[in-house]
């Protein structure tokens, strides 16, 4: 991604701000929305609530897949998918990066909406489990790199 963006998607951040292009692609996949307001307010802390929100909706998960009710909805069904296990904390709590974390390491073995493939494999294609890296150079016995 480039330095700056042509086109700012908050009047808070501006189009130099080293988080504009991320902020940017993060608005146009539908990943995040700014506050009611119309701001994006790029250095809050966020919350537990808005990490499992932008988590579900990597997923393929929407507004209407998990209720009207903001952010109970969004609370429910990643309990229930075991996205949000091991991390205890309240809604509107901030998010400390251990409890980022642990969500990511949750987000990536969780299946997509629909169950075909979890997360990690919609990124990467395929995975193997179960073994012990020796090389960057190797071949698999299936000859794939």
């Amino acid at each position: 991604m480039g330095d700056t963006v042509s086109i700012s998607p908050y009047p808070d951040v501006p189009k130099t701000n080293w988080a504009a292009p991320w902020i940017k692609a993060a608005v146009d996949q539908g990943l995040v929305k700014g506050n009611l307001h119309g701001y994006f307010e790029p250095n809050r802390t966020i919350t537990l609530a808005e990490g499992v929100t932008i988590a579900l909706r990597l997923l393929g998960y929407q507004d209407s897949d998990v209720g009207a009710v903001w952010p109970q909805g969004y609370l429910n069904a990643a309990s229930a998918i075991g996205l949000t296990e091991g991390v205890q904390l309240g809604a509107n709590a901030k998010l400390t990066r251990a409890q980022a974390a642990k969500l990511f390491v949750n987000l990536l073995d969780t299946p997509l909406k629909g169950g075909a493939s979890t997360y990690m494999e919609s990124i990467s294609g395929s995975i193997v489990k179960d073994v012990v890296l020796l090389s960057v150079d190797a071949k698999a016995d299936d000859g794939t790199e």
